[in-house]
């Protein structure tokens, strides 16, 4: 009777500690891919998306909304308010590539920082830098 309640409750922190382990590389995988989708656009940002680039983000991007409901509902990314915080476009670029960095720096290294919020924020910085190359990519190849 004693060795199987043992048996249970070594089998069950087992089945436990194996699903934590199981989510910590899973989500430590996804701040990898983020580290480096993020690292690879910023080296990039300057030839691609900068003022002398193939395609200037600032060409795509619109910042002359008169509402928060018009800021986000056509083109929803965080570079529209780029002029507003006094930046042009390709630094709204690199600050949320760099963001982008250390948040998934973070995440990879702390396991306490692998959660919602933080991926949360690192799709959000995402999307948004995506919204603007997704346009120039589409442009470029018509």
């Amino acid at each position: 009777m004693g060795f199987q309640r043992i048996h249970q409750t070594t089998q069950l922190v087992s089945d436990i500690y194996g699903k934590h382990l199981t989510r910590d590389f899973f989500l430590w995988c996804m701040s990898a891919i983020y580290l480096v989708a993020f690292a690879s656009l910023f080296v990039q940002i300057p030839g691609l998306y900068g003022d002398n680039g193939v395609l200037p983000a600032k060409l795509v991007v619109e910042t002359d909304a008169t509402s928060l409901k018009d800021l986000f509902t056509s083109q929803p990314t965080l570079l529209r308010v780029t002029s507003a915080v006094g930046l042009d476009v390709q630094t709204g670029m690199d600050v949320l590539c760099l963001a982008g960095i250390i948040l998934s720096f973070v995440a990879m290294i702390s396991s306490v920082q692998r959660n919602c919020i933080v991926f949360g924020l690192l799709w959000v910085l995402y999307l948004s830098l995506y919204q603007v190359s997704s346009v120039q990519l589409t442009v470029l190849t018509l």
